[in-house]
């Protein structure tokens, strides 16, 4: 076994490591490079046997003491070799993370040189001799000279320096000058803990909203996120602001500010962070915080994680992760609240008034007497919560405390009760703090006790970069969206919407299907159906009517279906929208389904919901609620609206052509030369700037095209060229060229052989001109690969990835999917796959190469996938048939989309 490392053993196998010798100063540089080197490589091996957490870092802080006592020794010993002048007063003291033992395997090392006056010839040579040492051994060294005035001076303006003052720890020199800056420094600073504490909260306060505001963030930051450890710091700093002489984290109970089993909870969390935040160091090879997707796996791996059931290692840690930081958030927030209540003088007040069943409203919080008051009647761990929600008001700390020692009173009798399924549903059709009360019911572990399908996705991590949140926080966000739509947030961008919800009778329903629409995740298998399955006997047990239970179950069922149709299939299809409207069954849970679409996906992350994914939405719905009403059981209903529909928009797009200028005549042959479908699909407006783009094209162009930008970042591009096997993939590797992203577009063959595309594509960063010029340039791309003066694949490669886009955390493997069924005329292929410059193209290249067509594609990308879709006819208008064929077909986009190198194979 290798035995810790000695600095006065490196130090001494040096000839000449003296600072007074011939190159002494320099071997001393070598032999401190040597010693940290062997310290980190002694941590890492040994970090399972001293702990990898709070023990590492206390070891790991010991052994810099170690240094700096030496290099402190030696240093005195350089000066007074070689100077007669007498020594001064100077100490050297830890701040920080490292006056907490809490020193991480790459921390910074911070150090504090006090002196008693003038900066001297000692304390120059001392602290600079020290300083140069730690820097040539490459340590992350932050050093302050300064007098015991000019700390206080800076600390009055600086809260950095002033938390400093705090837990700075005496490491080498005068102890008096210590003992004198340590009396000084609490009485002049800390004269008034209150606004220290306050101005502490407004801070940690502006860091979690700088970071994320939450805790559940799938990529979170150890230190400075909420739930962090910086959280547990300014909890320190509180209980040392109101009590000077408080040292070590054991003294949270001997104040009477948290109980042993909370300390310990609060121990086991921070131990546990601190873990993940060596590993994170041991990782990287350096200082970080942050945990990205890629690092969160290995870490996991690190620290032991196995497979276990359908749980990955990176699943099980992450859940330990978001447990362990909810412990840190509560018991930090705790402390703070207790140790600022102890200290703040507030002007006299109202006392205590009694709002409902013994509960108190004090100083804007809802206080409950005693423990003993709940478990008097259990039902008060429900309507305490409604209560505090009744009276917008948040439960205090000591409250929540209360409730977290009492959720065990909730039981299978406790759950059965109609009283509690009263409470719980009053809880959710209430006007006003909806997402709070549930939020602090799932915060305290009452959700999960009352609804035990809850219980399962409590932290439960998704390895996937569109979400955000965990998936109970996640969840619970759905219906927050709601509310706010509800509440005319979105009414400006969203007036259909907002109308719809408005005009809900069933709220609560609605809200249910939100929480419990992904209790299936985890569970192995389509987590739609296991989840509707474990819905059904949730909200059995609240008592809830047939038909309310029904369209709960119904939601958690389908509440992907409508994003899946209206993102990756034709809307124009009749047969889409009957069997649409079939399974949906009545406009109640058409409604409900677009409400809860729209709900999950804004939920998910900031850039998840779009204006194209509105439309299409919006479409969708409109379709399928004029089936509806005609009747949805019956298809020659169906085939009659999507024939009138048709045949009113060939009309009013020649009103609108007859309006532009454009002939009867060019109208009718217009109109004749495109297939029935191209009316279904588009409207009259369209119809007509499509047929511009068509009447200016002639043999002597290679092309026409044109452009229209549309709100919300999206752009329509029509063009018109001759009919040639493989444009699709040609246009689509030119336009993934230009970094213009294919959200859906539309293919249609003229009797007259020409090919009209439209597509629906992300528009060019940058302003006015410079779109104008990355038009340009795409068209007259374009055109040199459509007369072959460029190629594609060349293209792509000298355009590059752009800078800044994200990155899949890990590569999965490609799934492509044949459906001949969904249509009648064509034959559907789902390819989803790990998202790089030039897959399209690929993609689109395989179809060309095997002889077939595409006619219609869409795309739903999402940070790092994409899932493409294509309608394919063989090169005699048929669908594919051909199971050899088929397969083959698979086989090649599977290999294309599995590539890494953009344009392979090109």
């Amino acid at each position: 076994m290798i035995s810790a490392p000695s600095v006065n053993a490196f130090l001494e196998s040096f000839d000449g490591a003296r600072p007074g010798a011939a190159g002494g100063k320099r071997a001393v540089g070598k032999a401190v490079r040597e010693y940290c080197g062997a310290v980190r490589s002694y941590l890492r091996d040994h970090r399972r046997e001293i702990g990898a957490g709070q023990g590492l870092n206390e070891r790991h802080s010991d052994f810099m003491d170690q240094l700096v006592r030496r290099l402190f020794a030696l240093a005195e010993e350089a000066y007074f070799s070689g100077s007669g002048d007498p020594p001064s007063a100077l100490c050297v003291l830890a701040v920080g993370g490292y006056a907490r033992r809490e020193m991480s395997i790459y921390s910074d090392m911070d150090l504090l040189f006090l002196h008693g006056g003038e900066i001297t010839p000692h304390v120059a040579s001392v602290t600079e001799a020290i300083q140069h040492w730690l820097w040539d051994a490459a340590l992350s060294v932050g050093c302050a000279t300064r007098t015991i005035e000019q700390t206080i001076e800076l600390a009055a303006i600086d809260p950095t320096v002033r938390t400093g003052l705090l837990e700075t720890r005496f490491l080498v020199g005068s102890g008096a000058l210590f003992q004198v800056f340590s009396e000084v420094g609490q009485e002049e600073l800390f004269s008034a803990p209150d606004r220290f504490i306050a101005d502490q909260l407004e801070t940690m306060r502006a860091r979690h909203a700088h970071y994320g505001d939450s805790l559940y963030l799938l990529q979170p930051n150890l230190k400075e996120g909420a739930g962090g450890l910086r959280d547990y710091h300014v909890a320190y700093w509180a209980m040392q602001a109101t009590q000077a002489h408080a040292r070590g984290r054991e003294n949270f109970l001997y104040l009477g500010l948290l109980t042993d089993t909370e300390l310990h909870e609060y121990t086991r969390a921070l131990d546990f962070l601190w873990q993940a935040r060596n590993e994170l160091h041991l990782i990287a090879g350096r200082k970080g915080d942050q945990m990205s997707f890629e690092l969160q796996e290995r870490i996991a791996r690190s620290l032991g994680y196995e497979e276990a059931g359908r749980e990955l290692p990176v699943e099980q840690f992450m859940g330990d992760y978001y447990r362990h930081a909810r412990a840190v958030s509560s018991y930090s927030s705790l402390v703070i609240e207790q140790c600022y209540s102890r200290v703040h003088r507030e002007p006299a007040s109202e006392p205590p008034r009694e709002v409902e069943d013994g509960f108190r409203i004090a100083r804007d919080r809802l206080e409950i007497p005693h423990a003993r008051h709940l478990r008097e009647d259990p039902l008060r761990l429900l309507r305490v919560f409604a209560v505090a929600q009744d009276n917008e008001v948040a439960l205090t700390r000591k409250a929540g405390r209360m409730v977290r020692e009492t959720v065990s009173l909730i039981d299978d009798d406790f759950r059965t009760r109609p009283e509690a399924a009263e409470l719980f549903l009053r809880i959710l059709s209430s006007e006003r703090w909806v997402m709070r009360s549930l939020m602090a019911m799932n915060e305290m572990g009452v959700l999960a006790a009352f609804l035990p399908e809850w219980e399962h996705i409590v932290c439960r991590w998704q390895h996937v970069m569109y979400h955000t949140y965990t998936v109970d926080v996640h969840s619970i966000f759905l219906v927050e969206e709601l509310r706010r739509l509800w509440r005319g947030k979105y009414e400006e961008e969203q007036p259909e919407l907002t109308e719809l919800v408005r005009e809900n009778e069933d709220l609560p329903v609605l809200y249910l299907g939100c929480l419990l629409h992904d209790i299936g995740k985890g569970l192995g298998g389509d987590h739609s159906n296991r989840g509707a399955d474990r819905a059904r006997s949730c909200v059995e047990r609240l008592g809830l009517d047939p038909d309310r239970i029904e369209r709960v179950v119904f939601l958690v069922r389908q509440h992907l279906l409508m994003s899946h149709l209206a993102q990756r299939r034709d809307l124009s299809d009749p047969k889409l929208i009957l069997e649409f409207a079939r399974i949906v069954g009545d406009r109640e849970n058409l409604r409900k389904l677009y409400l809860i679409t729209f709900a999950d996906i804004r939920a998910s992350s900031a850039a998840a919901w779009t204006d194209w994914k509105g439309r299409l939405l919006r479409e969708l719905f409109e379709r399928t609620s004029e089936l509806l009403e005609a009747g949805a059981d019956d298809p020659s209903a169906a085939i009659e609206i999507i024939e009138r529909r048709a045949e009113s928009r060939r009309e009013a797009a020649g009103a609108e052509m007859r309006d532009g200028g454009v002939d009867d005549e060019q109208i009718q042959n217009y109109c004749d030369d495109m297939p029935r479908r191209y009316f279904t699909a588009h409207s009259p407006r369209e119809i007509s700037r499509h047929a511009r783009v068509v009447l200016e094209f002639n043999r002597d162009r290679i092309s026409a095209t044109a452009v229209r930008e549309l709100p919300g970042g999206s752009s329509e591009f029509i063009l018109c060229a001759r009919d040639i096997h493989g444009l699709y993939s040609k246009v689509a590797g030119v336009l993934t060229a230009y970094n213009l992203n294919i959200l859906g577009s539309h293919v249609y063959s003229t009797r007259t052989g020409l090919a009209l595309e439209i597509y629906r594509l992300t528009t060019p960063r940058g302003g006015d001109a410079e779109r104008r010029l990355a038009w340009s340039a795409m068209v007259d791309s374009l055109d040199q690969v459509l007369t072959e003066r460029l190629d594609v694949a060349a293209l792509l490669r000298r355009r590059g990835r752009p800078v800044g886009l994200d990155v899949a955390p890990r590569r999965q493997p490609a799934s492509v999917s044949v459906s001949n069924e969904e249509s009648d005329f064509y034959t559907i292929v789902d390819v989803t796959a790990n998202d790089r410059l030039g897959l399209l193209h690929d993609l689109t290249r395989v179809i060309a190469d095997h002889g077939f067509e595409i006619y219609i594609s869409k795309a739903a990308t999402i940070m790092d996938q994409v899932a493409d879709t294509f309608y394919l006819k063989d090169d005699k208008g048929r669908k594919l048939r051909e199971p050899d064929a088929i397969e083959r077909l698979c086989a090649s986009l599977r290999d294309a989309a599995n590539r890494e190198e953009v344009g392979r194979g090109g």
